[in-house]
């Protein structure tokens, strides 16, 4: 019944992660997380047409350290042409990625797996629930660092002079905003300014939203040419 209800309530796209959530406060985290560990899979197949589908059932951090370095390489990486003149979509820019992990590793990419503890549950930084117990285990060596919110659940700006924003600056932000500010995208999220760092000549959390990479573009066209 309680299902049947979240059904009704919440949009098609949404409603994997809210039956997650669902799941993790309805069971025991050591059972969640042994059962996580059990289903996890990595499966292909050959397709008719020559290529391989490949699928992936990952525990929820795992699979976030690997869409995070994923989105890293794709977001340091300029698009090219392809041979028939267009531009490679997304999905085909996370399979470049991958072959990039492949074939030349990590590298330098510096990046990081945001979890959120609140009182309804721990989570990933897309929402994606994640068992308490899992937390538990890399709190030893991971960098816990807290996040501080208002009355009104809004994060707390951060100041800064410099033009790029720090992490904790970026966490602030992301945290605010979650999606392109303009068309509500939520990949290749970028932070801008606005107003222009050379008007405002202040990096804060006021003065930063977040954009996915085409919207920033179109905000300043010249200075990307």
């Amino acid at each position: 019944a309680e299902l049947v209800a979240l059904a009704r309530s919440v949009p098609a796209a949404d409603l994997g992660r809210a039956i997650a959530s669902w799941l993790q406060q309805s069971t025991d985290p050591d059972a969640l997380e042994k059962y996580h560990r059990m289903r996890r899979s990595i499966k292909w197949r050959n397709d008719p047409d020559g290529m391989v589908s490949i699928s992936m059932r990952l525990p929820p951090l795992l699979a976030g350290l690997f869409i995070s370095i994923i989105t890293s390489l794709v977001m340091r990486s300029k698009p090219r042409r392809q041979v028939d003149g267009t531009w490679p979509t997304l999905a085909q820019q996370h399979a470049d990625a991958l072959e990039e992990l492949l074939n030349e590793g990590a590298g330098t990419i510096n990046t990081e797996v945001v979890v959120h503890v609140r009182g309804a549950g721990t989570t990933m930084d897309d929402g994606t629930p994640v068992p308490s117990t899992v937390l538990e285990g890399i709190a030893d060596t991971a960098a816990i660092r807290a996040m501080i919110h208002d009355a009104e659940s809004k994060p707390i700006n951060v100041s800064g002079k410099h033009r790029h924003p720090t992490l904790r600056q970026k966490r602030v932000v992301k945290e605010r905003d979650r999606l392109c500010v303009d068309c509500g995208r939520g990949e290749l999220l970028t932070f801008d300014h606005v107003p222009e760092f050379e008007t405002s000549r202040r990096n804060g959390g006021v003065e930063l939203e977040l954009r996915c990479g085409p919207c920033h573009w179109k905000r300043h066209p010249t200075s990307n040419n």
